[in-house]
Formats: C-alpha cells, sequence, structure tokens
C-alpha cells in the first residue's frame, strides 16, 4: 500500500456547523461481511503509523487486531478514509476496510443526529448564555470537514462560571440530569466542569460537558499557577453563524487548547493529537506564531504545551516552525521527564505523564512534596463518611496509577 498525499485541489471546508448527509448507493448501507478479522497482512507500517502507535501491534497484525486498537485510539474512521483513498481494490474487499466502513456511516450518522439535536435544543433553553464549543463538536465540521471522521463521545462546551447557576437552573427545567458526585468533594480550585444529560429513555442522549476554565482536571493543578486569561478569551472567540449564543475559540486558542488538552490525558489517544494537527493544518495560512507563542507563555502553559508539539512533528509531520519549539522547549529536564520523552519517542505511552510535567513545575523539594501529597490527599470541603470513602478510591487509585508509571517508564 503506497502512501498517498492529499490533493492539494481538494476545496478548503466551510467553518460553520451544517452537518450534509452523503449521498450515493452504498451510503448508510456498509455491506456486511462474512471474511473473518484473522487474516495476517503484511502492512505498510508508515501508513498505519499516524493511526495506531506501532508499539501496540505485533509484528504481524491481524485486521482484527488492528481494528481494535484504532476503534481504542479514535483514529478508524481516519483511517477508513485513508484506505479509501488508496484506490486499492484488494485492500478495499478486506475484512478490515469493511468494518472500518460499517463503523464510519454507524458514526456519521450519530453524529449528525446528535450535533443537530444539540443546535435545536441547546440555544433554545439558554440563549441568554453565551457558550464556546470546544474539542468535537468544533472540529467535525470545520478542520476535519466531515462529521463522521471523529467520534462525538460527548459534547464539550464553556461557559462564564457566573452564568453557571442561570445554566443549570433553564437545563434542569428542560429536564437535564446533572451528575454531582465529584461536586463538593475535592479542592474547588481544581475541578471546573460538570456533566449533564438529557433525560430521555425514549431515545439515546448526548452527554454534555459543561465547563467554566480549560484547566480541568483532579489533580492540584491549582499549586502549577496556570494564568489562563478567560476574558481573552472570550473577547477573541468567534461568533458562529446563524447561532447568536454559540461561538468558537479563536485559531490561537484552538491550537494551544489542543495541545494542553492532549498533555492533560497523558498523550493518550492518537485522535487527540490528530485535533491538533488538523486544527494547525486548516489555519496554517493564518496562523500567527508569534501570537501562540505570547499566549502560551502569558498563560504559563510552555512546558506542557511543547510535549504535543513534539509529538505532532514526529508521529504526523505537522508543520509547526522551528523557531516555535526552540522558544517552548524547556531549559532544563528532570530525569522522569527524560524517561518520558524516551518513552513517547519509542511508541509507548506513559501513564499520569501529565503528573510528572506538572511536579518537574514545582520550584523547590518542599513544593514539590505538597504537590505529591495533595494528588493523593486534595483539600476536602466537607468531612462525612462519603467524603472519606472517596478518598480512600483515590488514594489506591493513586498508587495503582503510580506503579503503571514506574512501568511505563523502565519497563519494556
Amino acid at each position: 500500500m503506497p502512501n498517498r498525499k492529499e490533493s492539494p485541489g481538494e476545496p478548503e471546508p466551510e467553518t460553520s456547523l451544517s452537518f450534509p448527509l452523503e449521498t450515493g448507493p452504498d451510503k448508510f448501507s456498509a455491506p456486511e461481511t462474512s471474511l473473518k478479522g484473522d487474516r495476517t497482512v503484511v502492512w505498510d507500517r508508515a501508513l498505519l503509523k499516524p493511526f495506531v502507535p506501532w508499539k501496540k501491534l505485533d509484528a504481524q497484525p491481524s485486521e482484527a487486531e488492528i481494528f481494535q486498537k484504532v476503534i481504542a485510539e479514535g483514529t478508524a474512521y481516519l483511517l477508513y478514509q485513508r484506505m479509501k483513498e488508496e484506490a486499492d481494490s484488494e485492500l478495499q474487499s478486506g475484512w478490515l476496510f469493511l468494518k472500518l466502513q460499517q463503523s464510519y456511516y454507524q458514526n456519521l450518522v450519530q453524529n449528525i443526529q446528535w450535533s443537530e439535536q444539540f443546535l435545536k435544543d441547546f440555544p433554545r433553553h439558554t440563549s441568554s448564555s453565551p457558550t464556546i464549543l470546544l474539542k468535537g463538536i468544533s472540529l467535525l465540521n470545520t478542520v476535519y470537514g466531515n462529521p463522521g471522521l471523529r467520534h462525538l463521545g460527548d459534547i464539550d462546551l464553556l461557559i462564564r462560571k457566573e452564568d453557571y447557576p442561570d445554566v443549570r437552573e433553564k437545563l434542569e427545567a428542560a429536564d437535564y440530569v446533572f451528575s454531582d458526585e465529584m461536586q463538593g468533594l475535592a479542592d474547588p480550585r481544581d475541578l471546573n466542569s460538570i456533566l449533564c444529560h438529557r433525560n430521555s429513555p425514549s431515545s439515546p442522549q448526548p452527554v454534555l460537558h459543561i465547563h467554566w476554565n480549560l484547566i480541568n482536571t483532579v489533580l492540584p493543578v491549582s499549586l502549577t499557577y496556570p494564568r489562563v486569561d478567560l476574558d481573552a478569551l472570550w473577547k477573541q472567540s468567534v461568533a458562529l453563524p446563524g447561532y447568536p449564543s454559540l461561538r468558537v475559540l479563536s485559531p490561537t486558542h484552538q491550537i494551544i487548547y489542543y495541545a494542553y488538552h492532549h498533555f492533560k490525558h497523558s498523550f493518550n489517544r492518537l485522535i487527540r493529537l490528530h485535533d491538533l494537527d488538523k486544527t494547525i493544518r486548516y489555519y496554517q495560512d493564518s496562523i500567527d506564531w508569534s501570537e501562540v507563542l505570547k499566549e502560551t507563555h502569558r498563560f504559563n502553559l510552555a512546558r506542557t504545551v511543547y510535549y504535543p508539539f513534539h509529538l505532532a512533528k514526529r508521529v504526523l509531520a505537522t508543520p509547526i516552525p522551528d523557531p516555535v519549539m526552540d522558544s517552548l522547549r524547556p531549559k532544563k529536564l528532570s530525569l522522569l521527564e527524560h524517561r518520558m520523552v524516551q518513552c513517547l519517542d519509542r511508541g509507548g505511552k506513559p501513564v499520569y505523564g501529565h503528573a510528572i510535567v506538572y511536579l518537574a513545575l514545582q520550584k523547590g523539594w518542599h513544593n514539590k512534596l505538597r504537590f505529591l501529597y495533595r494528588c493523593f490527599f486534595p483539600a476536602l470541603r466537607e468531612r462525612n463518611p462519603a467524603t472519606f470513602l472517596y478518598l480512600a478510591r483515590r488514594t489506591v487509585r493513586g498508587l495503582k496509577r503510580s506503579l503503571q508509571l514506574v512501568i511505563s517508564l523502565w519497563g519494556r
């Protein structure tokens, strides 16, 4: 399977959120196949590398193994598109291609239904509260150019913190149910989002993940002193045509956010790296890299943005200028960071990798020890049996992941 370059003559997608259905005799009816996925094929590693870390595959993986891995990585639909471009009749008659095709159209239908349902309902209930669309709902029909190429697990939204009580009241009146199990337990400075979904037993409903800050994790990141200027994010955000209350981040802030998002999840799942890569490629003719650098340093996110940029250039050949990398590169790496980079460069994924970088941001052993202590024992707002049960579960999980981190960094 030869490598294939994208056609330079393809039109750039519209920056809007319309979700047209594809047409054609085979749309939405990908054929079932009696073939089995245990066939072993000599795969072109260069073709598969952007979609699944080769370290996770056997030397000669079966089609079923590749399918399972790309589903886990979130890149199955991108691989389907790439295989479709190959125009290889033998390849396209195999089990893997037919299985990817079937999955792609199922994903396309669900994404269109969920997106149209969201655009119909959410602005109607919250029209007085401006909302910024994040991640999948923002990227599907803009940088991806196709609502079937990325899975829409939930719908991520950014609102102003002061609007949250009003937004919640209106959504609850519209039969939305909120998940409060994390609220009131950990340090409120480190909990900046909440999940909700519509109570509709008749049909599946997308989960809404409502944020009021882009920095969102149960780790004590307040100790790393991020300085994200939310006012600047809102001021520079772009209105969505046809939806007065909906907006998207500016290209500069999208690049920073999608890099941070991949970092926040410890470089897990390649689809998050594709989010960053496709955003940069989509806006590459208009990116002001000096502005990206200025905002990244101003937000105190340089170290967290550098590593996803490094991975994007190595794995996906993302066009990030070398001077940008030089400006973001840490002047000195800790021992754990050195091991993390080695792990990433050989295709591994360090569990809790983002904690390594947060730890490196702590200056002095006193602050490092305080950070580690707060990872296992957060400052709790309530003192009751449920709170201490949560703390016990968190401590056990933290110890387990710490062991996994050591194995991922030093294991073979």
